[in-house]
């Protein structure tokens, strides 16, 4: 964490700042995302790390993560609605990784959560996630515990039914 803790980030700051401590931390972790690299994507969120890190920062389409303990899905691919049928990875391109984590939480198996099945991957989904944010939330807001078990059953009773409409 950063000496000035009181210091304002925006979104973007924050993530790319978490992602570099991470990148700086452990040189098996990797950036691979939608138009990253030496121009920063979109919102050129990713160009210092493509300047700093530069063979870890990577453009997809990736053509394997054979050689990826881990892949987490951070974009908006497979979320209920328009991008349900995209994935960010194939079931061949994802052999030999260990575990896909993917944030997306609606549909709760998405596209790329098959192909990792399809692959013989284990799987998260962004239920788990959306969990954690409300435990956190719960106890910011409250000052009190959270009641983690009861919250985890209404989520899970509530968003099977809530996530399929």
């Amino acid at each position: 964490m950063s000496a000035d803790a009181s210091r304002r980030l925006t979104h973007m700051e924050a993530i790319i700042e978490a992602i570099a401590e991470a990148m700086r931390a452990d040189p098996r972790v990797f950036y691979i995302g939608q138009d990253v690299g030496a121009m920063g994507g979109s919102m050129q969120g990713t160009k210092g790390l493509a300047q700093e890190f530069d063979t870890r920062v990577e453009p997809l389409p990736k053509t394997s993560f054979s050689d990826f303990d881990i892949v987490v899905n951070t974009t908006p691919l497979g979320t209920k609605g328009v991008s349900e049928n995209e994935t960010v990875a194939t079931a061949d391109q994802l052999r030999g990784v260990k575990l896909v984590y993917d944030i997306v939480y609606n549909p709760p198996e998405t596209r790329l959560l098959r192909e990792a099945k399809t692959a013989g991957t284990r799987t998260i989904n962004g239920l788990e996630m959306l969990i954690g944010q409300a435990i956190r939330q719960f106890e910011i807001w409250t000052g009190n515990g959270a009641p983690i078990n009861e919250m985890r059953d209404a989520a899970l009773r509530r968003g099977n039914a809530f996530l399929q409409e």
